[in-house]
């Protein structure tokens, strides 16, 4: 909880409650993640299960990457996922993502997805 609180006052961005409009049921998490260790910053989306397969994860990654462009001048932002998760494969190609290879973080396996900013 404290490296996400932090992250807004160090970084001006971080994580947010991802809620069901319908409901005000929370749901899991989404933003933008970037510890100190981290190359870049990540569109992070954790949602619990009985969630996943609707949409939820697409549509708030989505709202997390905008955001993101809207109010920094970044090029690009990452994704990092572990090679069996294809779930969240499908999640980033659907935002237009593309895999620039794969590499060691933490001690784990990832593939780096980047999001690059739409041009004008």
């Amino acid at each position: 909880m404290a490296t996400s609180i932090g992250a807004w006052a160090l970084r001006g961005y971080g994580m947010w409650a991802c809620e069901r409009t319908d409901s005000g049921a929370f749901i899991g998490s989404v933003g933008i993640f970037q510890p100190l260790d981290w190359p870049e910053p990540e569109i992070a989306y954790s949602l619990d299960r009985p969630f996943w397969g609707q949409g939820f994860a697409t549509e708030a990654a989505a709202a997390a990457r905008d955001w993101l462009f809207e109010h920094f001048p970044l090029a690009r932002a990452a994704s990092f996922i572990r090679p069996d998760n294809h779930a969240s494969k499908r999640v980033v190609e659907r935002l237009g993502a593309v895999c620039e290879g794969t590499f060691e973080l933490r001690g784990s396996r990832y593939e780096h997805w980047v999001h690059h900013r739409a041009s004008k």
